[in-house]
């Protein structure tokens, strides 16, 4: 590569700075501005920067700003990392600044260079999230089911309190550890089929049986999903104690061996009394 020197390396630098499609602008030791991109001069609406000070051109202030970034990055010597709200009557923007201490070729201190970007969409989507993400976990919370989230190989990602009063476990004791320890060891043997199937199909309910921490074997019923199939992959499980239901179902299904066995082995039949009528039916 041909090295530049003179003006045509002036010209070129100029040029890359330009074509950078963050702000940059080059300060003195008094803040005032020295040097500014397109860039800078784009998001400040072309109003005239170079000579004044930064504190005075963006806040209207006699002296710098509290906690002001540049001069902590010419105190300390180290990079400056910050976020700034800019705030006139129709524009509220949010920043992500660095700041770097700037020194001549004898290593004097010459001024601060700062490169900022503007994040305001990125912290609007990023608010966004996680109020998406607290309704997910206040929904999460208040469900009656227990609720896991883990990948593909069955480690616990994310549980909610109901899976923590179902198992018997604390939520540390849950998250980061594997499906295995809540499951009976029939079922632990085909959770790895029913992974493999489930990333085919991407839902699926069935009935199983899960293990609190005491031993006791736990009926449940599993409503799972496949969330993400990104890296380990993201599964969604919903686990419902079924005991009550099966205990239900136990108790039918003796009370109709029971009637069955009075109508087939009995001698003397069954037989209905009519009140109205006063009369028997064999």
């Amino acid at each position: 590569m041909q090295t530049l020197s003179g003006k045509d390396a002036a010209a070129w630098l100029h040029a890359v700075i330009n074509a950078i499609q963050d702000g940059i602008r080059v300060m003195d030791t008094q803040l005032t501005i020295q040097l500014q991109n397109e860039t800078t001069r784009r998001l400040s609406r072309g109003r005239e920067e170079l000579g004044h000070a930064c504190y005075q051109i963006h806040y209207g202030r006699q002296t710098p700003c509290d906690n002001c970034h540049a001069l902590e990055a010419m105190r300390t010597g180290q990079l400056v990392r910050k976020k700034e709200y800019y705030h006139n009557q129709d524009t509220h923007r949010i920043f992500e600044v660095f700041a770097y201490p700037l020194r001549n070729h004898q290593g004097d201190l010459t001024g601060v260079v700062e490169y900022f970007r503007d994040i305001t969409e990125d912290q609007k989507r990023q608010e966004a999230l996680e109020k998406s993400e607290a309704r997910y976990r206040n929904i999460a919370e208040n469900i009656n089911d227990a609720l896991y989230l883990h990948d593909f190989q069955g480690n616990i990602i994310d549980v909610n309190q109901q899976a923590c009063l179902m198992t018997g476990y604390e939520r540390e004791e849950l998250v980061g550890s594997h499906l295995r320890q809540l499951l009976t060891p029939e079922a632990a043997i085909k959770l790895p089929r029913n992974i493999k199937l489930l990333q085919k199909t991407g839902k699926a309910i069935f009935e199983s049986a899960d293990r609190h921490k005491n031993g006791t074997i736990i009926p449940v019923e599993v409503s799972v999903k496949v969330i993400s199939n990104d890296g380990n992959g993201l599964i969604q499980s919903i686990v419902r104690d079924i005991s009550e239901r099966k205990q239900a179902e136990k108790q039918m299904r003796l009370t109709e061996k029971r009637y069955e066995t009075v109508t087939t082995v009995s001698e003397v039949g069954a037989w209905e009394y009519h009140h109205d009528t006063q009369r028997d039916w064999y």
